[in-house]
Protein backbone atom coordinates (compact mmCIF):
# COMPACT_ATOMS: atom_id res chain seq x y z
CA UNK A 1 0.00 0.00 0.00
CA UNK A 2 1.45 3.47 -0.86
CA UNK A 3 2.62 5.75 1.91
CA UNK A 4 -0.19 7.88 3.31
CA UNK A 5 0.13 11.66 3.55
CA UNK A 6 -1.17 12.86 6.89
CA UNK A 7 -2.19 16.26 5.52
CA UNK A 8 -4.01 15.36 2.32
CA UNK A 9 -7.24 13.49 1.54
CA UNK A 10 -6.85 9.72 1.34
CA UNK A 11 -8.91 7.47 -0.91
CA UNK A 12 -7.46 4.01 -0.33
CA UNK A 13 -6.62 1.90 -3.39
CA UNK A 14 -8.63 4.35 -5.55
CA UNK A 15 -11.74 2.29 -4.79
CA UNK A 16 -13.73 5.07 -3.17
CA UNK A 17 -13.52 7.73 -5.89
CA UNK A 18 -17.17 8.31 -6.74
CA UNK A 19 -19.35 11.23 -7.64
CA UNK A 20 -22.20 12.14 -5.32
CA UNK A 21 -24.62 10.59 -7.81
CA UNK A 22 -22.72 7.30 -7.89
CA UNK A 23 -22.65 7.30 -4.10
CA UNK A 24 -26.38 7.77 -3.84
CA UNK A 25 -27.12 4.98 -6.28
CA UNK A 26 -24.75 2.53 -4.63
CA UNK A 27 -26.25 2.56 -1.16
CA UNK A 28 -24.41 5.65 0.10
CA UNK A 29 -27.26 8.12 -0.29
CA UNK A 30 -30.07 8.92 2.09
CA UNK A 31 -33.82 8.80 1.99
CA UNK A 32 -35.07 12.06 0.47
CA UNK A 33 -37.98 12.04 2.92
CA UNK A 34 -35.65 11.92 5.90
CA UNK A 35 -34.53 14.81 8.05
CA UNK A 36 -30.84 15.78 7.82
CA UNK A 37 -28.47 14.52 10.49
CA UNK A 38 -25.81 16.72 12.08
CA UNK A 39 -22.77 14.47 12.38
CA UNK A 40 -20.58 16.14 14.99
CA UNK A 41 -16.98 14.88 15.11
CA UNK A 42 -15.19 15.74 18.36
CA UNK A 43 -12.00 14.73 20.11
CA UNK A 44 -8.46 15.77 20.91
CA UNK A 45 -6.60 18.26 18.77
CA UNK A 46 -4.65 16.37 16.12
CA UNK A 47 -6.73 13.18 15.87
CA UNK A 48 -7.96 14.18 12.40
CA UNK A 49 -11.52 15.41 12.99
CA UNK A 50 -11.33 17.82 10.06
CA UNK A 51 -9.67 15.17 7.88
CA UNK A 52 -12.52 12.75 8.57
CA UNK A 53 -15.20 15.37 7.92
CA UNK A 54 -13.54 16.66 4.74
CA UNK A 55 -13.15 13.20 3.23
CA UNK A 56 -16.71 12.17 4.08
CA UNK A 57 -17.91 15.47 2.56
CA UNK A 58 -16.05 14.69 -0.67
CA UNK A 59 -17.40 11.15 -0.76
CA UNK A 60 -21.06 11.97 -0.09
CA UNK A 61 -21.23 15.53 -1.41
CA UNK A 62 -22.47 16.87 1.93
CA UNK A 63 -21.62 20.29 3.38
CA UNK A 64 -18.86 20.42 5.99
CA UNK A 65 -18.41 22.99 8.74
CA UNK A 66 -15.25 23.35 10.82
CA UNK A 67 -16.67 25.14 13.83
CA UNK A 68 -13.37 26.59 15.05
CA UNK A 69 -13.68 29.10 12.20
CA UNK A 70 -16.42 30.83 14.22
CA UNK A 71 -14.74 31.33 17.57
CA UNK A 72 -16.27 34.22 19.47
CA UNK A 73 -14.55 37.61 19.50
CA UNK A 74 -13.48 37.15 23.13
CA UNK A 75 -11.89 33.79 22.31
CA UNK A 76 -10.04 35.26 19.34
CA UNK A 77 -8.77 38.03 21.60
CA UNK A 78 -7.63 35.48 24.16
CA UNK A 79 -5.72 33.60 21.47
CA UNK A 80 -4.08 36.80 20.28
CA UNK A 81 -2.94 37.50 23.85
CA UNK A 82 -1.91 33.88 24.55
CA UNK A 83 -4.50 33.61 27.30
CA UNK A 84 -6.41 30.37 28.02
CA UNK A 85 -10.14 30.18 27.40
CA UNK A 86 -12.22 30.45 30.55
CA UNK A 87 -15.18 28.12 31.24
CA UNK A 88 -17.52 31.08 30.72
CA UNK A 89 -15.97 31.77 27.31
CA UNK A 90 -16.51 28.18 26.31
CA UNK A 91 -20.13 28.21 27.52
CA UNK A 92 -20.89 31.32 25.46
CA UNK A 93 -19.16 29.82 22.43
CA UNK A 94 -21.32 26.68 22.51
CA UNK A 95 -24.46 28.77 22.92
CA UNK A 96 -23.41 30.64 19.76
CA UNK A 97 -22.51 27.39 17.99
CA UNK A 98 -25.94 25.90 18.69
CA UNK A 99 -27.57 28.91 17.03
CA UNK A 100 -25.23 28.66 14.04
CA UNK A 101 -25.96 24.96 13.59
CA UNK A 102 -29.71 25.55 13.77
CA UNK A 103 -29.30 28.19 11.04
CA UNK A 104 -27.29 25.79 8.88
CA UNK A 105 -29.98 23.15 9.33
CA UNK A 106 -32.70 25.56 8.27
CA UNK A 107 -30.65 26.53 5.21
CA UNK A 108 -29.72 22.93 4.34
CA UNK A 109 -30.03 21.99 0.68
CA UNK A 110 -32.89 19.50 0.58
CA UNK A 111 -32.17 16.81 3.13
CA UNK A 112 -28.39 16.71 3.04
CA UNK A 113 -26.60 15.67 6.18
CA UNK A 114 -24.17 18.18 7.70
CA UNK A 115 -20.66 17.25 8.86
CA UNK A 116 -19.19 19.30 11.72
CA UNK A 117 -15.78 19.16 13.39
CA UNK A 118 -14.94 20.70 16.78
CA UNK A 119 -12.95 19.62 19.82
CA UNK A 120 -15.84 19.86 22.33
CA UNK A 121 -13.65 18.59 25.16
CA UNK A 122 -16.35 18.85 27.82
CA UNK A 123 -19.24 16.41 28.11
CA UNK A 124 -21.59 19.20 29.24
CA UNK A 125 -21.08 21.08 25.98
CA UNK A 126 -21.77 18.01 23.86
CA UNK A 127 -24.90 17.33 25.87
CA UNK A 128 -25.98 20.94 25.44
CA UNK A 129 -25.67 20.71 21.65
CA UNK A 130 -27.54 17.39 21.61
CA UNK A 131 -30.40 19.00 23.53
CA UNK A 132 -30.51 22.01 21.20
CA UNK A 133 -29.96 20.47 17.74
CA UNK A 134 -32.48 18.10 16.10
CA UNK A 135 -30.98 14.86 14.78
CA UNK A 136 -27.61 15.55 16.40
CA UNK A 137 -25.10 12.68 16.48
CA UNK A 138 -21.82 13.17 18.32
CA UNK A 139 -18.99 10.90 17.15
CA UNK A 140 -15.77 10.64 19.13
CA UNK A 141 -12.79 10.62 16.76
CA UNK A 142 -9.76 8.87 18.21
CA UNK A 143 -6.40 7.96 16.70
CA UNK A 144 -3.43 5.69 17.43
CA UNK A 145 -1.00 7.59 19.66
CA UNK A 146 1.92 7.41 17.22
CA UNK A 147 -0.19 8.77 14.36
CA UNK A 148 -1.64 11.49 16.61
CA UNK A 149 1.86 12.63 17.57
CA UNK A 150 2.98 12.70 13.92
CA UNK A 151 -0.04 14.77 12.93
CA UNK A 152 0.72 17.37 15.60
CA UNK A 153 4.41 17.51 14.71
CA UNK A 154 3.70 17.83 10.96
CA UNK A 155 1.28 20.73 11.33
CA UNK A 156 2.43 24.06 9.96
CA UNK A 157 0.20 25.91 12.42
CA UNK A 158 -1.50 25.11 15.71
CA UNK A 159 -0.43 23.91 19.12
CA UNK A 160 2.82 22.11 19.89
CA UNK A 161 2.97 18.44 20.81
CA UNK A 162 3.79 19.33 24.42
CA UNK A 163 0.74 21.62 24.61
CA UNK A 164 -1.45 18.96 22.99
CA UNK A 165 -0.30 16.42 25.56
CA UNK A 166 -1.03 18.88 28.37
CA UNK A 167 -4.56 19.42 27.06
CA UNK A 168 -5.31 15.70 27.16
CA UNK A 169 -6.16 16.07 30.82
CA UNK A 170 -8.94 18.53 29.95
CA UNK A 171 -10.69 16.14 27.59
CA UNK A 172 -13.71 14.30 28.97
CA UNK A 173 -14.23 11.11 26.94
CA UNK A 174 -17.79 9.91 26.42
CA UNK A 175 -19.24 6.97 28.25
CA UNK A 176 -18.45 3.43 27.14
CA UNK A 177 -20.55 2.42 24.15
CA UNK A 178 -20.78 5.93 22.68
CA UNK A 179 -20.28 6.40 18.94
CA UNK A 180 -16.56 6.25 18.22
CA UNK A 181 -14.50 6.35 15.04
CA UNK A 182 -10.83 5.29 14.97
CA UNK A 183 -8.91 7.38 12.44
CA UNK A 184 -5.91 5.41 11.26
CA UNK A 185 -5.49 7.58 8.10
CA UNK A 186 -7.08 4.88 5.91
CA UNK A 187 -10.28 6.31 4.47
CA UNK A 188 -11.66 2.89 3.54
CA UNK A 189 -11.51 1.95 7.23
CA UNK A 190 -12.97 5.30 8.31
CA UNK A 191 -15.82 5.04 5.80
CA UNK A 192 -16.72 1.51 6.90
CA UNK A 193 -16.92 2.66 10.52
CA UNK A 194 -19.03 5.67 9.60
CA UNK A 195 -21.47 3.59 7.57
CA UNK A 196 -21.83 1.24 10.53
CA UNK A 197 -22.66 4.22 12.76
CA UNK A 198 -25.13 5.45 10.18
CA UNK A 199 -26.84 2.06 10.04
CA UNK A 200 -27.14 2.15 13.82
CA UNK A 201 -28.69 5.60 13.59
CA UNK A 202 -31.06 4.32 10.90
CA UNK A 203 -32.44 1.72 13.29
CA UNK A 204 -34.02 4.51 15.37
CA UNK A 205 -34.27 7.40 12.92
CA UNK A 206 -35.40 5.59 9.80
CA UNK A 207 -32.61 6.70 7.46
CA UNK A 208 -29.19 5.36 6.60
CA UNK A 209 -26.93 4.08 3.85
CA UNK A 210 -29.31 1.23 3.05
CA UNK A 211 -32.61 3.08 3.52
Amino acid sequence: MPEISLDSPVISQGVLVQSQRDSQHSGGGQDQAAQPVVWFFFGLSGVGKSWVADNLARYYGWPVYHADTDLTAEMQQALAESRPFTPAMRDRYFESLAKLLKKRLSDADGHQNILVSQGAYKKSHREYLAAQIPNFRAVWVDSPVSLWERRIENRQEGISLSSARALQGDFEPPEEGADRLLNNADFAHVLAQFQSLWQHHAATAGTGPDS
